[in-house]
């Protein structure tokens, strides 16, 4: 089944997780509906980028993306208020983020950065991701090692 996908992983890999990449974040922050999260959408997503992951085991973008999905969605359950309102990164009861999922992240960007693949775009995302997401409260985020990461 491998062979199948060979021609993805260099001509058109990065388009292919670019489009995951856009479904992700219509879900994250939907563009225009009542509704400004679309979980649906991102759940399609992750089960997307976790296929690509399994067909492409040696494409660190595909990892990188997983990962910056995984950590970004493992906070889903504090993004929105009790009126359904958007709570932002350092307002949010970070005792409700997703362990499991956080470490799926954590695990995928570190398998990304195994790749060589530390300084592209998703890499770099995901690892700021994680640096908030590493930081018991928003005090305590490693801005130093944010913006050392900005500087690849």
């Amino acid at each position: 089944m491998h062979t199948v996908w060979a021609p993805f992983e260099s001509r058109n890999g990065s388009r292919l997780v670019s489009v995951v990449y856009l479904i992700f974040n219509e879900g994250y922050t939907a563009t225009s509906g009542e509704e400004w999260m679309r979980a649906a959408l991102g759940d399609e997503a992750l089960r997307l980028g976790r296929m690509l992951g399994q067909l492409l085991p040696g494409e660190s973008e595909v990892h990188a993306l997983l990962a910056l999905m995984e950590l970004n969605a493992a906070r889903t359950a504090a993004r929105r208020g009790s009126n359904g309102e958007a709570v932002l990164l350092p307002d949010q009861d970070r005792s409700v983020w997703d362990d499991a999922q956080f470490q799926r992240g954590m695990n995928s960007l570190e398998h990304a950065q195994r790749l060589g693949g530390e300084a592209k775009y998703y890499a770099l995302q995901a690892a700021i991701a994680a640096c908030h997401m590493r930081a018991r409260t928003a005090e305590e985020t490693d801005w130093e090692r944010i913006v050392l990461s900005t500087t690849l």
